[in-house]
């Protein structure tokens, strides 16, 4: 049996995404929204969050670029200290693996972002991260730690298909799979299989094509609503338009992660 959990990303991120967010609610195509805290439109995502609890929604943690929840002074191993905002991703990436972020200041981000959405009265189904980095060798074993402080059990795993529902290159499995099984080590769950666009193919029909070459099991696909860039155009044009009647012609169930 196919099925698919529809997850947005970035909910909260500003207006116009919370905007076309709740359209995909709307429309069928979503099950589901990570949030992110401390945003300009976050209040928005959250009042609608507390207000449909038929789907779920987790936390999007951001550990780059922007700017903390904590006091950078309090989280000193993640912030450029040029523009006093969490590093670049690609600098964070870098010092992640050589160790150079510490476990303890991603704690400490962590638990203040996932705390302000819990706090604000939403029921938390699981988290993933912003770019990814969740996923990566510090951030792991900060959510290890984390895991029964703050009852988290479900996080999204690393990415093993593509836009086309196929397997991943060989390169890509590689690096993902050790990360993978750090994460379920650990002894979170997931979903059996993760793809996502993200600006990666222009097609835009990706996503339709994507579902008809599904594999059995239970299949995350994160998307970025909005229409204010191209990329989150194409990233879920497709997705609104034909998610809920595509999945019923060829048979796909579609879930919430409270399902998992």
């Amino acid at each position: 049996m196919k099925r698919i959990i529809v997850n947005a990303d970035d909910f909260g991120l500003n207006d116009h995404t919370v905007e076309w967010t709740i359209k995909g609610f709307a429309c069928g195509a979503l099950t589901s929204a990570t949030l992110m805290a401390g945003m300009p439109a976050t209040d928005k995502a959250v009042e609608y969050a507390k207000a449909h609890p038929q789907f779920s929604f987790g936390v999007h943690f951001y550990l780059v670029d922007e700017t903390p929840m904590c006091q950078p002074e309090s989280i000193p191993s993640m912030i450029d200290p040029r523009t006093g905002k969490l590093w670049q991703t690609r600098l964070f990436i870098l010092r992640n693996f050589a160790g150079l972020i510490k476990v303890e200041d991603i704690k400490r981000e962590m638990r203040a972002q996932f705390m302000a959405i819990k706090n604000a009265g939403v029921v938390i189904s699981h988290i993933d991260g912003h770019g990814h980095n969740h996923r990566l060798p510090q951030s792991i074993k900060a959510l290890a730690e984390l895991k029964d402080e703050l009852g988290i059990d479900k996080v999204r795993r690393c990415q093993d298909l593509t836009c086309a529902g196929t397997r991943l290159g060989l390169l890509s499995r590689l690096i993902n799979r050790p990360m993978q099984s750090q994460l379920d080590a650990v002894g979170f769950k997931t979903t059996d299989h993760f793809l996502m666009n993200a600006g990666h193919t222009s097609d835009s029909e990706w996503f339709s094509k994507a579902l008809r070459m599904l594999p059995d099991g239970v299949t995350e696909i994160g998307v970025h609503p909005g229409s204010d860039e191209e990329w989150r155009r194409v990233d879920t044009e497709d997705c609104f338009k034909n998610c809920k009647d595509l999945c019923e012609n060829i048979n796909i169930k579609i879930e919430t992660f409270n399902g998992i």
